[in-house]
């Protein structure tokens, strides 16, 4: 046998046999699952099906071709030899992730459901994404918006929207294909950063939201993302859950806590104007922040005006879209932050 290939999709799968004619001057014999419909196989020589089993009468050539001739060329290859490629709509793979806070590990596993009801003695697996089984618009290089329905990227040898994983150095020479298979396909280190972001003129927040940012160290398909975190016992919690996106390799991802109690808040919020024929008043912030967990975290205090604010006590980090933000490092497990500032 030349070939014994599963090519499996998001929605079905297509496995493709391809024998030496020669080697097989009689009749050979195929198991195919019991759900197989005879339009689901393609063949390029004459076949019956009994008992689940595909059989074939190979033809009698009157001038055998010799092997090491056949393969010089790939069109005489295809058309000495025998090929049947049978498609299985009961056959699909899943992408889902793994992130670890406390390691910063993020995970890519894959999940192979077989509900054909036949068990596939082959190693010769590969995994195809396309993004059409996903209704995925691309967006342009320029980061422009999606383009119109004329111009989608339709998946192709050629195409940057399809992608496809090679399992066959990844599994057991003897691997046989059963009704369910996982494995893990890589784990990085993502160098994960977590932001509180803290709205100053809020003075009653007790706890506040905070997002995870990490640059994706390979392409993420769409599928499930656990996250976990894990104690000083080595005890692992689940921290959350969402479904993603297709993410390109280098692109940032963004998970948002809301209400993370892992920071506690107690907030004080004032303000005095100087005169009563002066046009500033006078404004003073205080936080005081406590750590739940013995880790370094990042507090953004924001403010928005879209007036003049002067006089800081402290210099802001980021101004965007009428918002001062002042980034501070929280590494005790008690902390605090004062600022003064007038706006005018």
């Amino acid at each position: 046998m030349i070939k014994n290939q599963l090519v499996i999709y998001r929605t079905f799968a297509t496995q493709q046999y391809i024998f030496h004619r020669e080697k097989y001057s009689q009749e050979f014999i195929i198991p195919i699952s019991p759900l197989t419909k005879p339009h689901e196989i393609e063949s390029n020589i004459p076949y019956t099906i009994s008992e689940n089993k595909i059989q074939v009468q190979v033809p009698k050539h009157d001038v055998p071709i010799p092997i090491h001739e056949i393969s010089q060329k790939e069109a005489e290859t295809i058309s000495e030899n025998i090929e049947i490629i049978i498609k299985y709509p009961t056959i699909s793979w899943k992408s889902f992730y793994t992130f670890y806070k406390n390691s910063s590990i993020f995970t890519f596993n894959i999940s192979i459901i077989n509900n054909s009801k036949i068990n596939f003695e082959t190693r010769d697996i590969k995994l195809v994404f396309r993004s059409i089984d996903h209704e995925y618009i691309p967006d342009s290089e320029k980061g422009e918006k999606a383009r119109n329905e004329f111009d989608i990227d339709i998946p192709s040898m050629q195409s940057t929207n399809l992608v496809d994983y090679e399992l066959k150095c990844k599994l057991d020479e003897k691997f046989i294909l059963k009704e369910y298979f996982c494995m893990k396909l890589w784990s990085e280190n993502v160098n994960h950063s977590e932001i509180y972001q803290v709205d100053m003129q809020d003075e009653y927040q007790k706890y506040t939201n905070s997002f995870i940012k990490f640059k994706i160290p390979e392409m993420i398909l769409p599928g499930h993302l656990e996250m976990y975190d894990r104690n000083e016992l080595n005890d692992i919690y689940s921290i959350g859950s969402l479904d993603v996106k297709l993410y390109r390799k280098g692109d940032k991802m963004k998970i948002l806590y809301p209400k993370n109690k892992m920071l506690k808040l107690k907030n004080h919020f004032t303000k005095s104007s100087h005169s009563f024929f002066l046009n500033k008043t006078h404004f003073k912030f205080e936080s005081k922040m406590k750590k739940l967990f013995p880790i370094t975290s990042i507090v953004h205090f924001y403010i928005y005006s879209s007036k003049n604010i002067t006089n800081f006590t402290k210099p802001f980090s980021y101004y965007e879209d009428n918002h001062y933000i002042w980034e501070h490092i929280c590494e005790k497990e008690n902390d605090s932050f004062i600022l003064e500032f007038d706006i005018e």
